[in-house]
This record gives structure tokens, sequence and C-alpha cells, in this order.
């Protein structure tokens, strides 16, 4: 079911010329499985964002998805407790393990913070609130300056939060 889909997104990409933006469980490197399937369907890979890639601190594995040419997403800030993923911290660490490996104009950060909200029941809804009292500003006010304190310039700040997401949705 999952590749039918995969296969349909390709199709569909390579007659309009949107990007491809998916779901993955990073932690069985389940990427590595989409982009065969995108590349066996011939599709531009530059177009490709393979998304919840921070779910795993493995730079090899993360490493060879951009070397296919796609893009990833560090996307799931600030990390969901109880699960066997890193914490938010471990997620930044490892995006500045990137950027110093040279893919930092390859790599987009975002939560997947809103997903849930509209059916949870109010006592979860308040709990997850408790977790991340940044809601949307998470990135902003923590990961960002953090990653300044790790030494990455402003300038590739910039273009983690500004010019890749442009860059890609444009098809640059």
């Amino acid at each position: 079911e999952g590749e039918i889909i995969l296969r349909a997104a390709a199709r569909a990409q390579k007659a309009t010329g949107v990007p491809i933006s998916t779901h993955t469980w990073a932690l069985e490197r389940v990427g590595e499985q989409q982009v065969a399937i995108f590349k066996d369907e011939g599709v531009d890979l530059s177009r490709v964002y393979i998304g919840h890639s921070n779910d795993t601190t493995d730079v090899d594995y993360l490493v060879g998805l951009l070397r296919q040419g796609v893009w990833i997403g560090l996307d799931r800030y600030p990390g969901r407790p109880g699960m066997p993923t890193p914490d938010w911290e471990g997620r930044t660490a490892t995006a500045k393990r990137l950027i110093d490996a040279g893919y930092g104009d390859r790599i987009m950060l975002s939560h997947d913070w809103a997903v849930n909200l509209v059916i949870m029941p109010r006592a979860a809804g308040a709990e997850r609130a408790a977790l991340n009292p940044d809601h949307y500003l998470f990135i902003t006010r923590r990961v960002l300056p953090r990653l300044r304190e790790l030494g990455v310039s402003a300038r590739d700040v910039e273009k983690l939060n500004n010019d890749n997401p442009r860059r890609f949705l444009e098809g640059a």
C-alpha cells in the first residue's frame, strides 16, 4: 500500500513538477526505501523531502539520504516523550553535525506539533502543552539559539529557517 502511494506521488510529481514530502520512521531507515522507489520512478530527487528524519541521530543514514540529492526534514521538534527517539537537544546536535558536514543547504527544520490537537481530549492537550509550552515557537526560542551556541553561523541559521524552505518550494 505504501509503495503504491509513493509511486503515485512520483508520477504526479513528474507530471506537475510539485515537490514531494514524505513521512518516515527514521529508526528503520524507511527513507532509503522511499528514495529507491522515487529513483525507480525517475523522480527529480531535488524535489523530494524525506520527513521526520530527526527521529534518529544516525548521521551515516542521514548523509546517505542527502547524498542521493533529497532534502531532509528535521521536523519533529521537540520530540516525543516515551518513544525511542532523541530529545530535542540530541536532534539539534545531529543538525549541527550535518551542517558541519556541508549539508546545511539541504535541511529544513520544523515541528510536527499540531497534528493531534484536533483529535485529543482536553486533558491530553494540557499534558502535551506542558511538554512544550513554546508550541510553534519552539524552534525559534530553543533550537535556533542552541544551534548558535553550538557554533552554527547566523548565515546558516538564516538558510535553515528561510532560504531552504523557499528554495525547496520554488524548485531551485
